[in-house]
């Protein structure tokens, strides 16, 4: 029995059904809020063209590509491409917080891209991580079987061991990820909040709910490290069925256009705040 991916997308927008934007949009805060995030969107598309491109050649490279590498898929491998998937849905939504300003909500979602690709390499190695990962809804006794069987500590220990090369990368990423947002820990709360002494020991206190360009390309640039990342350890699963589809070099040469982009954009970013 297999089963057919399909990246695709549902929802249904405002231009297919040929409605005008609502009439109550924009209208009270929190539409008033969510219409400055789709503004700012725009205006990092049209004012950070390069680092968006980064963006657009990684979901190319790989969201794109998802029906040929995952095509057809049995049985046994279906919950490690769900999982990879999912990894790229998040990267997805990642991309319209990093590029709407949200520092701190983007960065939450690094973590869970990082768990879902871990998840899904070791599903695709382990025939009792795969069924214990199906059966954590089943009853008590299953919750317990894949929270030993996934506890984090063990699953990239492992991948560190195996890949010298990206594995402590990855596993910094995923340290960095939850003190910077992934968990509400101080470093990240101090970085998106701004507190001001009113004396007598008071304190005026306010949150940021969107950065600007700074923090767009500081957003962008680690979530494409955190997708090259997922790409090396995705290729460790699907590198011989890319090879034998005879789509491997190609994929390798526009996973390598991403990287060499986006180092030549760290190294600029880096000598322009040299310069400051």
């Amino acid at each position: 029995m297999a089963t057919t991916t399909v990246g695709s997308v549902d929802a249904l927008s405002r231009w297919e059904d040929r409605r005008a934007v609502p009439e109550r949009w924009r209208r009270d805060a929190l539409t008033e809020f969510l219409g400055l995030t789709e503004e700012q969107v725009l205006a990092s598309v049209a004012g950070l063209p390069e680092w968006v491109d980064v963006l657009i050649r990684i979901d190319h490279a790989l969201v794109g590509r998802s029906e040929v590498l995952f095509h057809e898929v049995d049985a046994a491998r279906r919950p490690s491409v769900q999982l990879f998937m999912r990894a790229f849905g998040t990267f997805r939504a990642a991309c319209r917080l990093a590029l709407s300003g949200q520092l701190f909500e983007s960065t939450v979602l690094l973590r869970s891209i990082i768990e879902s690709a871990v998840y899904a390499w070791k599903c695709a190695r382990s025939d009792e991580h795969r069924v214990a990962w199906l059966g954590r809804a089943d009853d008590e006794a299953g919750r317990k079987a894949s929270r030993k069987l996934f506890a984090w500590s063990p699953l990239i220990q492992e991948v560190i061991t195996e890949y010298p090369r990206f594995g402590p990368a990855l596993s910094e990423a995923y340290e960095k990820s939850i003190d910077l947002g992934a968990h509400p820990n101080v470093e990240g709360i101090q970085l998106n909040s701004s507190v001001t002494p009113k004396g007598d020991d008071k304190f005026e206190i306010q949150a940021i709910f969107m950065h600007g360009p700074d923090a767009v390309v500081l957003a962008v640039l680690e979530l494409a490290k955190v997708m090259n990342l997922v790409y090396e350890l995705m290729c460790t699963v699907v590198g011989e069925r890319m090879r034998i589809l005879g789509i491997d070099t190609q994929i390798q040469e526009e996973a390598k256009a991403f990287i060499e982009q986006l180092h030549r954009l760290e190294r600029d970013l880096s000598q322009a705040r040299e310069k400051r």
